[in-house]
């Protein structure tokens, strides 16, 4: 008990020297990662003055872990969890009630490797919501007849907002199933949801939900010392014998590519799809989306290509007007997902109205020719640096930025999310560090080696009255 006692007392002394500090040994974070004694993970961004609280629950789980024939369970069960009964939520308790006495943001999402619950708001109220998010991780929420039937509606009109009516997400998600194979369609299919047997859901949480796969972010008005033990008080520790379980590392996707004829595994060919051209119903002009495959996050290559891929992004936001609804459809210019799984880098553009699909294909090569052909100078390079220290918070944060997280709970979100997925995604801790260090002959190189429009991910939508 007393070498425990003091074990905790260092890591909370290093904790509480600041967000620049670093835990010696095991895997890092942008901000020191402390193991609970159940095996959970922690990661603590204190801002000083800080009106409100964020809690984060990253479950090392997502829609890559959907069965065959079951698109859509991780997604669901995720509704499940966050709506689930628990001794808590005891009477009349209704999910949109809670999240009507939480206007700062509360909700859940499934992702492709993690899924994360969260919640902003007055400390007090973030603390009763992390313990739900402790009984979350430990499985212990339960699931009822009345609880599915209440959220398949729910999901069903997800899925068909998203795909029927939402031909952004729709190409996206065909996109990354172009490069793998075992892509799953993350929202969920209508035809396997509505098959989905309570079971089922039972079966992935009790599989999945473990609290040795959870990590939990807390950024805000934070007590380190208090927080961290409530945590350990709450979950206990491991199950198996006292000891703390195997925590899975971030998990990579599949890469697109197959072995050459006559060589070992280690050779290995790009393989490229073929385009995808789909007729859909809400669609007044033909959709294309260009897809780039991305270097691993922890390569020499992922720093240029990350800054050449937010390059592209703005410089499409600024070329290219609005054109119908693209916003609506979730079909922006350009797009990096990064905090969701950095496998890809999109840019997304819709015809003029009777314009053919091969016109907007020549308008967007073009397009992404010229930009290859740019000749970037440093403050470019500066300009898109304080748009990225919002997406990825590097530590410390600088005065400004504390004092701005502070006045404003809302913020808070991008805090933990970023913090959380970053770090589950596999980006090194220095990589804002490695991109502050670039040059802009580093990243015209990165434009002409990975944005090369013969070599993308080609998908596109046409109106279902019209022929290619």
């Amino acid at each position: 008990m007393t070498l425990a006692f003091l074990f905790c007392g260092i890591v909370l002394a290093v904790l509480l020297q600041g967000e620049g500090s670093r835990l010696d040994g095991g895997r890092k974070g942008v901000v020191p990662v402390q193991l609970l004694d159940s095996g959970a993970e922690l990661m603590l961004r204190p801002i000083p003055g800080a009106k409100g609280m964020g809690a984060f629950l990253f479950m090392r789980t997502g829609y890559k872990d959907d069965p065959k024939g079951m698109e859509g369970l991780a997604h669901l069960v995720e509704h499940l969890s966050m709506t689930g009964g628990s001794p808590e939520r005891k009477g009349g308790w209704r999910i949109e009630k809670w999240m009507r006495q939480r206007p700062m943001g509360s909700n859940a999402m499934t992702r492709e490797n993690w899924t994360v619950y969260f919640s902003m708001g007055k400390r007090e109220n973030i603390l009763s919501d992390l313990r739900f998010f402790t009984r979350i991780a430990e499985a212990k929420v339960g699931f009822t007849q009345l609880d599915l039937a209440r959220e398949l509606p729910r999901i069903s009109r997800e899925i068909s907002n998203m795909t029927l009516g939402s031909p952004g997400g729709f190409l996206m998600w065909k996109q990354r199933a172009l490069l793998d194979p075992l892509e799953r369609m993350g929202i969920g299919r209508l035809k396997d949801v509505r098959q989905i047997q309570l079971e089922d859901c039972e079966a992935f949480r009790d599989r999945h939900y473990r609290p040795e796969r959870a990590l939990f972010v807390l950024v805000g008005d934070l007590r380190p010392e208090e927080d961290m033990a409530r945590l350990n008080r709450w979950l206990g520790k491991n199950k198996a014998e006292g000891e703390r379980g195997a925590v899975p590392g971030p998990r990579t996707r599949g890469t697109g590519e197959k072995e050459a004829p006559g060589g070992s595994a280690s050779k290995k060919v790009a393989k490229r799809p073929r385009p995808f051209v789909a007729k859909h119903k809400a669609v007044g002009a033909a959709f294309l989306s260009l897809a780039f495959r991305a270097p691993p996050p922890d390569s020499p290559q992922a720093p240029a290509f990350t800054m050449a891929a937010f390059y592209l992004v703005r410089k499409a936001q600024a070329d290219f007007r609005p054109r119908g609804r693209e916003a609506q459809a979730f079909f922006q210019p350009g797009q990096f997902p990064f905090l969701e799984g950095p496998s890809l880098c999109f840019l997304n553009r819709r015809a003029k109205d009777g314009e053919s699909l091969e016109a907007l294909r020549t308008e967007v090569r073009n397009w992404l020719r010229r930009r290859q052909k740019d000749r970037l100078q440093s403050p470019t390079l500066q300009f898109l640096m304080r748009g990225m220290s919002g997406l990825f918070w590097p530590s410390p944060i600088d005065t400004r930025k504390r004092r701005f997280l502070a006045r404003n709970t809302r913020s808070l979100y991008t805090l933990g999310l970023s913090t959380g997925a970053l770090y589950l995604n596999g980006f090194p801790p220095d990589f804002f560090a490695r991109l502050q260090k670039l040059r802009p002959k580093e990243v015209q190189a990165a434009l002409a080696r990975f944005f090369d429009p013969s070599q993308a991910l080609e998908a596109a939508l046409i109106p279902e009255t019209r022929r290619k």
